[in-house]
């Protein structure tokens, strides 16, 4: 791998490479080549923010390893485990993004909920803790940080439940006819979400201050 690539998805990478006994070789390509470098055997796998598309039979995703969707915060007692349980409660957000635009959608849905527009992620996560709102929607960068799960489900403690609103898979890309590969990448998918590497990297890369 080159010296200097790092973040999340750099060390998933690497961990999954040997996972696999493989030894990685690092190929650098721009977004909008990805599927061309996999037709033309430039590389086997591509890994950087790739989420499955429809209507392309030719390639193949893996299972998710990192869900960049928006996510409600709440506390665990609260028993909210999905946006119709927010009728007639208040809900921080920050405003102008995808967040906002996921709690306008449901304020139209859900009779009583009320949007509580503010400044950032930050300030809506505090009015959610302060009780001056049921949950809060944030970017699943501010969740990872509070150390919401990476792939947005269940609770991240007994404290607070952070719940998948808008989910943004991140998924490893491939060519449809790799189908042993594909097999592979998910059943060591499968073992490094059964680590604690998931959780390490996610507090090297998310946390309000990081390691990096």
């Amino acid at each position: 791998m080159p010296d200097g690539w790092t973040g999340y998805e750099a060390d998933m990478a690497r961990a999954l490479a040997a996972e696999m006994q493989l030894a990685p070789q690092a190929v650098l390509i721009g977004y909008d080549g990805r599927f061309d470098a996999l037709q033309t055997g430039q590389i086997d796998v591509f890994i950087s923010a790739a989420t499955p598309e429809g209507g392309r039979p030719d390639f193949a995703w893996s299972e998710s390893y990192l869900d960049m969707g928006t996510r409600l915060i709440a506390p665990a007692s609260a028993n909210v485990r999905r946006a119709e349980d927010l009728e007639h409660r208040q809900v921080a957000v920050a405003r102008g993004g995808a967040a906002d635009r996921s709690v306008r959608y449901w304020v139209r849905r859900v009779a009583g909920l009320e949007r509580v527009a503010v400044e950032d992620d930050a300030r809506a996560m505090e009015e959610r803790r302060a009780g001056r709102a049921a949950a809060a929607f944030v970017s699943a960068e501010a969740a990872l940080r509070s150390g919401c799960p990476p792939r947005g489900s269940g609770a991240n403690d007994a404290v607070e439940r952070c719940v998948p609103i808008s989910p943004m898979p991140y998924a490893v890309l491939l060519r449809a006819g790799e189908q042993r590969l594909l097999r592979e990448v998910n059943a060591s998918l499968r073992r490094l979400r059964r680590s604690e590497l998931p959780r390490r990297w996610q507090v090297r890369w998310f946390s309000p201050i990081s390691g990096r």
